[in-house]
């Protein structure tokens, strides 16, 4: 997708899709990789892969998880250290596929895990970060 090599990334999508379903996945689970994500769920548009699956991201699982408290991280390591973070929106899953409801689960996920005290947002944040440029922009 990204290096104009359309018959590479038809043949790497469907392999990967097939390759799941063959497994016996209901869930096709990618990671924080904003490009992998785009990349995957393109291909399927594109290229008209209908896969038995649903692709998903595991942000949103985190934060499903965390909400049911059935996933328990702990801030309390920072308490004392109060180390400060950020998120830097992955543009390829909040602007082009999911949105800002990926980016709050982002912050909610981060927040459970660092202390919602040490968490500074960027401005502009959300569905108007700036890329970080690491496909290669």
């Amino acid at each position: 997708m990204f290096l104009a090599d359309d018959h590479g990334w038809q043949q790497l999508t469907e392999v990967t899709m097939k390759k799941a379903e063959e497994l016996g996945c209901r869930v096709y689970l990618n990671t924080e990789c904003g490009h992998s994500t785009f990349s995957v769920n393109q291909g399927i548009r594109r290229f008209k892969i209908y896969p038995e699956l649903n692709v998903k991201i595991v942000v949103h699982y985190y934060a499903k998880r965390i909400r049911e408290g059935r996933l328990k991280p702990s801030s309390a390591w920072n308490t004392d250290r109060k180390m400060r973070f950020t998120v830097q929106d992955p543009c390829n899953q909040v602007r082009k596929e999911y949105g800002d409801v990926y980016a709050d689960d982002l912050r909610f996920v981060v927040k459970a895990c660092v202390g919602k005290d040490n968490f500074i947002d960027m401005t502009p944040n959300k569905s108007n970060n700036y890329c970080c440029g690491g496909g290669g922009g």
